[in-house]
């Protein structure tokens, strides 16, 4: 077996035994952002759409990043094309098909993709309803947009986060460009953010442990083991005795306030019309 294979080996175990240690905690089901989710009902929107339509589909994922939906999309048979804004912000160690040119793709015709996918992206760009308009542009007629946003979220990815987009904004930058709604959702509540800082937090955390152990694996100073044999099983107490009841409980009083104006995020399918 040689390094590489050990590694990941190593990494796999450390995953089962800390990094995701519970599928459930008192009474949540699910300890991921709520967005994210929001997010992967959107991504399975577009695969539903895909699937249902008997021509092979294009899609531009605008604003890719590190094209985490392309093993998704791709799977069903998806033409996927991703586009992305050269900036320190970006990932630029992955490879993308255009280049964005602050709100627009100038490399790509009119009309050329049937589905437009766009995550996390709106509040990034300075000028939002001029992208509407360009992911309107390269759409074919009644091409569909898969776009989600934020409304009630942190800063993030600054300097370039400029804007939140509440469910009556979106609406009206995307029936200025010519766009039909056809759903929309909204994600989170008033504890939306809090969840989300503790929930990456540990995330963090545990993902800073695991690069340790990997490293520790190599080394010969046999002095720092059993310390970080102490941190580890420290790590694990105060995840399960403190992070995670904390994000349950968290959940268990959104649950008790539901609202329909306290929401992190939005996704809306649309369609483009004459």
């Amino acid at each position: 077996m040689n390094l590489r294979s050990v590694e990941k080996r190593l990494s796999e175990v450390f995953l089962v035994l800390l990094f995701y240690p519970l599928t459930k905690c008192l009474f949540t089901n699910r300890l991921r952002d709520k967005y994210d989710d929001l997010i992967n009902d959107l991504v399975i929107d577009l695969v539903n759409y895909a699937s249902l339509n008997s021509n092979s589909v294009s899609l531009l994922d605008f604003g890719a990043g590190g094209k985490p939906h392309q093993k998704t999309l791709t799977t069903w048979g998806i033409d996927y094309f991703s586009a992305e804004i050269r900036n320190p912000f970006s990932n630029l160690i992955f490879d993308h098909d255009f280049e964005i040119k602050v709100d627009s793709v100038p490399d790509i015709p009119d009309e050329a993709f049937d589905c437009v996918l766009s995550t996390s992206v709106l509040e990034h760009v300075p000028y939002p309803n001029l992208t509407i308009l360009e992911l309107n542009r390269v759409l074919k007629e009644e091409g569909m947009l898969f776009l989600s946003t934020n409304f009630n979220y942190k800063e993030h990815g600054a300097p370039f986060d400029f804007y939140r987009f509440s469910v009556h904004g979106l609406k009206q930058i995307l029936n200025d460009a010519n766009f039909e709604i056809i759903n929309i959702n909204t994600s989170g509540g008033r504890l939306e953010c809090i969840h989300h800082d503790i929930l990456k937090g540990r995330i963090n955390s545990l993902q800073i442990l695991q690069v340790q152990a990997l490293r520790i694996r190599n080394t010969t100073d046999w002095v720092i083991i059993p310390f970080f044999v102490i941190k580890l099983i420290w790590a694990k107490f105060v995840d399960y005795a403190v992070v995670l009841p904390v994000l349950s409980i968290i959940r268990i009083i959104e649950r008790l306030m539901p609202s329909n104006v306290h929401y992190s995020g939005i996704s809306v399918v649309a369609k483009k019309v004459s």
